[in-house]
């Protein structure tokens, strides 16, 4: 039986508050946030429905990396743009990937993870966190169900660590 995850969403309060003229939006995360394109997306539309607001996005996304890269560059990150307002998280895939031998236990590591990150942010007077769950993974094509099952939990997980912080 091959499982695909498809729990891709973003996680935030029950009324999230949409960005505002004057927002500076960090995005943190791994290859999506690097080379993806949802920043532009989300840029795009806000210049097409709301064409005198100005917002700034800037991406702290590399690619390959995972919750332990993000906590290790995350105050130099925001040294380098100390105006942000807002903050979005989209990380997890890789977190399990780099290593298989660790499946196991990347669950809770991803959560407490998450949760330092998520701390980082509110030290540095970032208190308007959005988190995106992390991607689907085909499990047919990688024949990997473990993985697939793997993503899931995260992304179950993602809505608690969300509820937990307030985010």
């Amino acid at each position: 039986v091959y499982k695909t995850s498809v729990l891709v969403d973003v996680v935030n309060k029950k009324n999230p508050t949409p960005f505002a003229d004057g927002d500076v939006i960090g995005m943190w995360g791994d290859s999506l946030t690097h080379g993806g394109n949802y920043a532009e997306r989300i840029e795009e539309f806000y210049a097409s429905k709301y064409p005198d607001m100005k917002i700034d996005i800037p991406k702290f996304g590399y690619s390959g990396d995972n919750t332990v890269d993000i906590i290790n560059r995350i105050e130099r990150d925001m040294k380098t743009r100390t105006d942000i307002t807002r903050a979005t998280i989209l990380i997890g895939a890789n977190d399990f990937a780099l290593d298989p031998s660790k499946i196991g236990e990347g669950q809770e590591t991803y959560t407490d993870r998450m949760n330092t990150i998520i701390k980082a942010f509110k030290d540095n007077g970032i208190t308007d966190i959005t988190l995106i769950t992390p991607t689907p993974f085909d499990a047919v094509r990688s024949g990997n169900n473990l993985r697939a099952g793997l993503m899931e939990e995260f992304s179950y997980d993602l809505r608690k660590i969300a509820s937990d912080n307030d985010c």
